[in-house]
Parts: structure tokens; sequence; C-alpha cells
């Protein structure tokens, strides 16, 4: 009777192991499709991307951005730097200014917007005298 149960744990294992080698096959298999997929995609990544450069007109991309003229900042002071709120929010890239592009930057708006407020603080001193 032992020699019968030990058949039978033979027996089983073997089912046992040609299932799981059947299954390691298979994920070889998916793993050599996965592969290929990356590869394929990535081909097609990198044409989309020299493409969206050229339409954008941009010879070499922020560093900040990408070449897509905005970013995403951990809260609602965006590229002001005042105080903001607890949520992630994409403005405009505070590197390029909004152009995407390394060597062409856009209106620096924090400059500006301290210029602005230079200019209404001796509006209000000149209305005064």
């Amino acid at each position: 009777m032992a020699e019968w149960g030990e058949i039978k744990r033979h027996e089983i294992t073997n089912k046992l192991l040609e299932r799981i080698a059947k299954s390691l096959e298979k994920l070889v298999e998916t793993m050599e499709i996965k592969g290929e997929l990356q590869e394929k995609i990535k081909k097609l990544e990198d044409g989309r991307y020299e493409q969206f450069l050229f339409w954008r007109n941009i010879s070499e991309p922020c560093e900040e951005c990408d070449g897509s003229g905005t970013k995403t900042y951990g809260s609602t002071s965006t590229w002001s730097k005042r105080p903001g709120g607890q949520i992630i929010t994409t403005d405009i890239c505070d590197k390029c200014w909004g152009t995407g592009d390394k060597f062409r930057k856009g209106t620096n708006l924090r400059k500006l917007n301290m210029q602005i407020k230079e200019l209404e603080k001796r509006i209000k001193e000149l209305e005064e005298k």
C-alpha cells in the first residue's frame, strides 16, 4: 500500500512539474512579446517627441518641462512663490516661461509681476502728493 501512495505522489509531482514548465514557457513567451512591443513603442515615441519639438519650433527642450512649456507644481502658488493651497497644480514653466525651449525664453511673469507692483506703488505715492 505504501508503494501505491508513493506512485501517486510521484505522478502528482510530475503533473505539477509539467504545469509549472508550461507556465514558465508562457511567461517567457509573454516577456519576449512584451520586450518586442516595448521596442516598437519606444521607436514610435521617439519619433513623436521629435515631431512635437519640431511643431513647437524648439531647438533644444527646456530641462525643467521637457519642451511642454508647462510644469506641475506642488501647490496652487505655482510660479508666483506666494502662499498657496495644498493641491498639485499645472501651470506655465518658470524656467523657459512657456516656450519649452532652453534658449528662447518667454516673458518672466515673476519679474513682470514685481514691476507691476512697483509701478502701482509709485502711482499710489504720486496720487497721495
